[in-house]
């Protein structure tokens, strides 16, 4: 297996891994969140993160996008990325609190220097779509690429849209071909379903791309 190939193994690996460790896969009991409100209420930043995902997701407890915020102030407060990902996620959408985009990329940013890879790739798109920031193609670029090297699909998916087009960079196909590939080798659906559009002759050049 050469090495590129161990790299998205291990991303995906990863991924699952955080996933579980952060609290998103769990089902939780009744007891799991009284467990869990004690471990926030004593300042541990990993529950009070996990009880605001359980209160957004409606995980265990009555779905409460404002406990979900919060518990993630708490968390975002002790510099935990995720949880400022999902402070800028709120005010993005308009979950518990009133929609505003410009806030949404404050909070972005503050995940994004951390590596935070979802701040990453939703930075690149506001910057692509001008949603809280004036729109520059070439910022859109470099998260989405920061994003890409950091393992993310997503970012890949959308690094290969810009490379198709030229967003922000000198269009170039082929590394657009190269990025669509190596999302879709991560299960990214996005990236699987341009690929077929790009390499089968049968596809409809009308269909928009999945980002």
């Amino acid at each position: 297996m050469d090495k590129n190939k161990i790299m998205q193994l291990l991303t995906v690996l990863l991924f699952f891994t955080c996933t579980y460790m952060y609290g998103q896969g769990k089902n939780y009991s009744q007891s799991d969140i009284e467990k869990l409100q004690i471990q926030a209420n004593s300042g541990d930043v990993i529950a009070q993160r996990n009880l605001g995902y359980c209160y957004s997701r409606g995980n265990g407890v009555g779905k409460d996008y404002e406990k979900a915020l919060i518990w993630f102030h708490k968390a975002a407060d002790q510099g935990d990325p995720q949880a400022q990902f999902e402070i800028g996620a709120a005010y993005f959408h308009g979950n518990g609190v009133k929609q505003n985009v410009n806030e949404a990329v404050k909070w972005y940013l503050k995940a994004a220097a951390q590596n935070e890879y979802r701040a990453i790739h939703d930075l690149g798109s506001c910057y692509l779509n001008g949603e809280g920031v004036i729109a520059d193609e070439v910022e859109a670029f470099k998260w989405f690429k920061k994003g890409a090297d950091l393992g993310d699909a997503h970012s890949m998916n959308d690094l290969a849209i810009c490379y198709h087009y030229g967003y922000g960079i000198r269009q170039d196909k082929e590394k657009a071909l190269e990025w669509f590939r190596k999302a879709a080798d991560l299960g990214n659906s996005n990236a699987i379903n341009n690929l077929q559009r790009l390499t089968s002759p049968r596809e409809d050049p009308r269909n928009s791309w999945a980002w």
